[in-house]
């Protein structure tokens, strides 16, 4: 269940456009705060996940790696996780100085573009929405996907 549930996430996040996502959102009257996590999210975590593989990659080069040793796993990670605090501290303090120069919250927004669903869109968010419907349904009711 969580992998069908983590890969339609990911092929989300894959296709989806941050840009055209935060438009979406904005037209449906959602907070400016909201906006700018997401925003700040799509762009946060691929940095976040290369700094770790960074971190890693140079414990490894040192000669520490993952032990089966729980007390030496929980000692190895914390080598690792306090320089990528550092480096989450120092993004943040970037990411903030970033939206407060590009004027985040000063008033309304405005597109480059403005996103138009096409009859097919549309078609395909119905069908997809009374799909997923049916299947929760099937699954709370009818017992479907039981052992």
């Amino acid at each position: 269940k969580y992998f069908v549930g983590l890969f339609s996430v990911a092929i989300f996040l894959y296709t989806t456009d941050p840009s055209d996502l935060m438009q979406y959102l904005a037209s449906k009257k959602v907070s400016k705060n909201v906006l700018f996590i997401v925003f700040a999210g799509f762009n946060f975590f691929p940095i976040l996940l290369r700094y770790a593989r960074t971190i890693m990659n140079a414990q490894q080069l040192r000669g520490v790696g993952l032990s089966k040793n729980p007390v030496k796993a929980v000692s190895t990670l914390a080598q690792v996780f306090h320089p990528l605090v550092i480096r989450v501290t120092v993004l943040a303090d970037i990411l903030t100085l970033s939206a407060s120069i590009r004027g985040f919250g000063s008033g309304k927004y405005s597109y480059l573009r403005e996103i138009k669903l096409s009859r097919t869109d549309k078609l395909i968010s119905a069908l997809s929405t009374a799909f997923f419907v049916f299947m929760v349904i099937g699954l709370a009711v009818l017992n479907w996907g039981a052992l």
